[in-house]
């Protein structure tokens, strides 16, 4: 049975977030859709006919191998690669802090990347495995309203919603530190997604790859 966490969850403390997310000169790929990822390719010149090849292959890449660098999706041309790398990132969240629990729990403290400020923002993911299954808690926003005593997030003010790409992202982390790889059984909580369902959405679309193919 999966794991539930229960916690008194104090009022609300904030209810607009306090930034705005500036994307970086060379924004990630990582959580993109198809359709967002053919636009990106069309942004560098890749012709439209080739388009739906080419994403197939960052898809598979991305989502499915994980690769962190261009220069590891080897059946890309060394010139597409070339040009990817000189636009775009695969960046993900840096793991500051792992704590791994007896029962083999994992809670990871996440850097976001791709921030320019004297103090990048930080969140937390945990990993919680079943018998049959895992629960993997991801965090959905810099910060929270709540002010949950279990979680480090709760105890920052609401800062900003986090991208798609900042939540795969920490799906994707995971993954290569536990054995999501191998579990297909598997539910995500977003940590009050209910304040903004649209990077969650988003994120899901890219999420069944990460961990089933």
């Amino acid at each position: 049975m999966t794991a539930i966490l229960e916690a008194q969850f104090a009022p609300e403390l904030e209810k607009a977030p306090l930034e705005r997310y500036v994307p970086p000169a060379k924004p990630s790929l990582v959580g993109l859709p198809r359709a967002a990822l053919a636009e990106a390719l069309g942004a560098v010149g890749v012709a439209s006919a080739q388009q739906k090849m080419r994403v197939a292959q960052l898809w598979h890449w991305i989502y499915v191998r994980g690769v962190q660098t261009f220069d590891g999706m080897t059946s890309v041309s060394k010139e597409l690669r070339s040009v990817l790398d000189a636009h775009y990132t695969l960046a993900r969240p840096e793991v500051v802090v792992e704590q791994v629990s007896t029962d083999g729990t994992r809670k990871w403290l996440l850097r976001l990347p791709g921030e320019n400020g004297a103090r990048p923002h930080e969140v937390e993911c945990v990993y919680i495995p079943e018998s049959d299954r895992g629960t993997l808690c991801v965090s959905s926003q810099v910060g929270c309203t709540l002010n949950c005593s279990f979680c480090h997030t709760g105890t920052q003010r609401l800062v900003r919603n986090l991208t798609p790409g900042e939540i795969v992202g920490q799906v994707m982390v995971a993954r290569d530190r536990s054995t999501i790889s191998r579990r297909c059984a598997m539910h995500s909580a977003w940590c009050r997604m209910a304040m903004d369902l649209r990077s969650p959405a988003a994120a899901s679309r890219c999420q069944p790859p990460v961990w089933c193919r």
